[in-house]
């Protein structure tokens, strides 16, 4: 057996709509929801929740965060 095992795959049995906020505009809205069920396989729902903000912020705001690559893969930079 290896001394590196890999995590279990994320839970996708989560509901992505249950995170739409009432005042959120439609589009943007639509960006985050397409975001979160396109990579729900990929990351815990805490975390992708999270990284669906960060990237509706940076598309409809123009907010700036630095990011690693490293981050985006679920490791810490």
């Amino acid at each position: 057996m290896s001394s590196e095992q890999s995590a279990p795959p994320p839970d996708t049995s989560w509901d992505v709509d249950k995170y739409r906020s009432p005042h959120e505009p439609s589009h943007h809205w639509a960006l985050r929801k397409r975001f979160m069920e396109e990579n729900k396989d990929r990351f815990p729902e805490k975390r992708l929740v999270c990284l669906a903000q960060v990237f509706a912020n940076a598309e409809f705001m123009g907010c700036r965060y630095h990011m690693g690559e490293a981050s985006l893969n679920g490791k810490r930079t």
